[in-house]
């Protein structure tokens, strides 16, 4: 059975009873451990999914509706899923930061760039930024990129902070939106005490409201929590309650909702350059840090998360050590699983049939339509 090849900086959404990958890198060493890692960008035509039910992979080559306007690979982009339709926002590829959209129909696997008012206006290039998707709006924030424009300076949005190892990129911390009806880039005036500047940070939604945590500043990686209100439009300012039980600073990260009133917090990479392994669930009402026990072989970074259709959430690939130490590699390609609770009697019942091919084909006829199709494509190999 094929699998996807390790990798970092890829996107997971959930879509019915799949788990897709898309994008993301994976570097490469010679036989001299001396060398500096190659870097090979995942294709753009790639799409795996895993099935929850089956627990089995299977690689979906998309094509391109335009050749010329076709998306490449890259890594640190944003996906938005809409109905049947996967948007990919910005993103860094081998040569260059980007901030074009696509739209991916998962019916019939076509990319199409969104094509917008070239003479309105439009964010700057970036990656390692998050997003959230509410009504008919695909909202963005912060992310790493180039310095803007002069001419463009006067209409940018936030503040910007550059790297003083390269002057010409630094961390941003606007808000902004693409309506999907008029398929134009909406430039936001948020209220509220706007968070710093920032990249490689982590949210997730609980209906209207969006829990921003930690990420990166020039050498610092944060600890604070702050929360988007999309009915107001304004921000929260910093959450974080006083003590020592909370998350560490970290960047690289993942959040994931697991229900209307907790999020689960895995992984990330500190100031001092060690990959974590922690696992964390907020209280959003009381914001209350929890820690939880992980049973996870090996600790993450830059891995990618989403909450499967069975309230399971799905944690894929990543590094193991120091992705900025070019000399070593250690990606994966295993998938983790958090259970917020125990599989449900439906589940362990399939994973018994799954296992136990002559139970299946006795049992057949005496299973519910959906689970019998189910366990039949299981037995038929998926």
């Amino acid at each position: 059975m094929s699998i996807p090849e390790p990798r970092v900086g890829h996107i997971s959404f959930t879509y019915k009873n799949l788990a897709g990958v898309w994008g993301g890198y994976h570097d490469h060493i010679g036989n001299d451990s001396r060398e500096t890692s190659e870097t090979s960008y995942s294709s753009a035509k790639d799409l795996w999914l895993y099935d929850t039910d089956l627990e089995k992979w299977n690689l979906k080559t998309t094509v391109f509706d335009d050749e010329i306007n076709r998306i490449f690979g890259v890594s640190g982009a944003l996906s938005h899923l809409h109905n049947d339709t996967l948007f990919i926002f910005a993103g860094c590829s081998s040569s260059s930061r980007t901030n074009h959209l696509f739209a991916l129909n998962l019916i019939d696997l076509t990319w199409k760039r969104i094509e917008t008012d070239v003479l309105s206006w439009s964010p700057t290039p970036r990656d390692k930024l998050v997003g959230w998707i509410y009504g008919e709006k695909l909202y963005f924030f912060g992310g790493y990129g180039p310095y803007p424009e002069p001419n463009t300076m006067q209409n940018y949005l936030g503040s910007f902070i550059q790297d003083s190892n390269n002057m010409s990129n630094g961390w941003n911390n606007d808000t902004f939106a693409f309506d999907i009806r008029i398929k134009s880039w909406l430039p936001l005036f948020p209220k509220g005490n706007i968070l710093s500047p920032r990249a490689a940070h982590a949210s997730a939604q609980i209906k209207h409201r969006v829990f921003v945590f930690g990420g990166r500043t020039s050498n610092s990686r944060m600890s604070d929590l702050h929360c988007f209100d999309c009915i107001s439009e304004s921000w929260s300012g910093d959450l974080s309650q006083n003590g020592n039980h909370k998350p560490i600073g970290r960047s690289w990260h993942s959040l994931t909702a697991v229900s209307q009133t907790h999020i689960f917090l895995y992984g990330g990479f500190t100031t001092e350059g060690d990959v974590l392994n922690d696992g964390w669930l907020l209280d959003v009402d009381l914001l209350v840090w929890i820690q939880v026990d992980i049973t996870f072989a090996g600790p993450r970074l830059w891995h990618s998360s989403t909450l499967t259709q069975h309230g399971e959430v799905f944690i894929f690939g990543g590094s193991l050590v120091n992705v900025l130490q070019r000399q070593q590699t250690r990606q994966s390609n295993e998938i983790l699983i958090f259970r917020p609770s125990p599989k449900s009697l439906i589940r362990q019942c399939l994973d018994k049939f799954l296992k136990d091919e002559v139970l299946a084909r006795n049992s057949l006829r005496f299973l519910p339509p959906q689970l019998a199709h189910i366990v039949k494509s299981g037995m038929e190999g998926g």
